[in-house]
């Protein structure tokens, strides 16, 4: 969205006569909180998952017969699927239903209507919206659940990739002098764009014969490196002090970045080990429980330098994540010389079950 022209447009009063505006802007409310997690429960516990969807009810937006194939219907569905997503885990049936007929809705917007437009922030919009609905799918694929592909056949991705752009360039007649953001003269295109590359090359392992070690061992290497490249702004620093042209947001893009890719990476290797046959080009077991030791060693170096409110500004995603890396600890080791003692192996699983309380607001 253009926070802009959401606002300008709250400021008119549009959500108190257009119902799909006001639809989107309950949306957006019930998402937040939902993001926030506990702390928003606490300071906002007035707004609930169950009195936004009452809202939407009453204005008959569940009713699919009068709905209308519009990129602000589908960025509400999107906002209420992750709600769902945020207070009853990836498998609600519901949050699954809502996203789907969000990707529905882009389907049809990418194949009929985007060729058309000739406005040039729509055009925008319609690309970013396009990759959040992807990236929700793919991550569905990663995590092994129900999803849909979005792209058709023959698809040219680059056609699709959003400018790295801010708000102000997007739309220069619409500034909100009253309140500043970041966004209007920084970019946050260019993580949402890096995390496209990464979850590109998930998705092309899976769209080949992925039943070769050879073939999984390629894109495990592509992204190993596929971060080697990222602008300043979203690179690793570690420890060290936010540099100039940064700010929580791009912290929280370059968190994001950084554990996505080491959850692609395990899975990956998870696939590695499951295809592997007889007569077919082998990974050795010690070089496979190496991998594992050193994602589990690079992801606690992140969350353990990272602040928690970086990462919680993620979402839930962030945590299953975490969840599924650590999860390898629990794998039974099959030989000790290849692998960290047992003593070490469980001082890091404590340190990950810590960060998890943490990060899920628990004590």
């Amino acid at each position: 969205m253009h926070r802009a022209t959401l606002l300008s447009r709250l400021d008119a009063g549009d959500a108190l006569h257009d119902m799909s505006f006001f639809c989107l802007v309950t949306s957006v409310v019930c998402s937040t909180i939902g993001n926030l997690r506990h702390a928003g429960q606490q300071r906002y516990p007035e707004i609930t998952l169950k009195k936004c969807e009452d809202a939407l009810e009453r204005v008959d937006f569940f009713n699919t017969a009068k709905a209308s194939m519009s990129l602000e219907r589908c960025i509400t569905l999107y906002h209420m699927s992750y709600s769902h997503y945020f207070y009853s885990g990836m498998d609600d049936p519901t949050s699954f239903r809502y996203m789907q007929e969000a990707t529905s809705i882009m389907r049809w917007i990418i194949a009929y209507e985007l060729r058309h437009m000739t406005e040039f922030k729509a055009i925008q919009l319609t690309k970013r919206t396009f990759w959040l609905v992807w990236s929700y799918n793919c991550t569905m694929n990663i995590q092994k659940r129900p999803y849909t592909d979005l792209f058709l056949p023959g698809e040219n991705v680059e056609r699709l990739r959003p400018l790295e752009i801010t708000d102000i360039q997007l739309d220069p007649t619409i500034v909100d002098a009253s309140t500043v953001w970041a966004g209007d003269t920084m970019s946050y295109i260019p993580g949402i764009n890096r995390m496209t590359d990464l979850f590109l090359l998930f998705h092309k392992s899976q769209s080949t014969s992925i039943d070769t070690v050879a073939n999984i061992q390629h894109h495990l290497d592509l992204v190993r490196s596929s971060l080697d490249s990222l602008p300043p702004q979203l690179r690793w620093r570690g420890g060290l002090s936010r540099l100039p042209g940064t700010n929580f947001g791009t912290d929280a893009q370059t968190a994001n970045l950084y554990i996505s890719q080491l959850h692609i990476r395990y899975n990956l290797l998870e696939q590695m080990i499951h295809v592997q046959k007889p007569g077919m080009t082998k990974i050795s077991t010690p070089e496979i429980v190496r991998e594992r030791e050193s994602i589990v060693d690079d992801m606690l170096e992140i969350v353990q330098h990272v602040p928690r409110e970086i990462v919680q500004a993620n979402g839930p995603t962030a945590v299953h994540k975490i969840r599924d890396i650590g999860a390898a600890l629990l794998e039974q080791p099959v030989s000790e010389q290849v692998v960290s003692p047992s003593t070490q192996r469980n001082k890091k699983l404590r340190l990950i079950l810590d960060i998890l309380k943490e990060l899920e607001g628990q004590t």
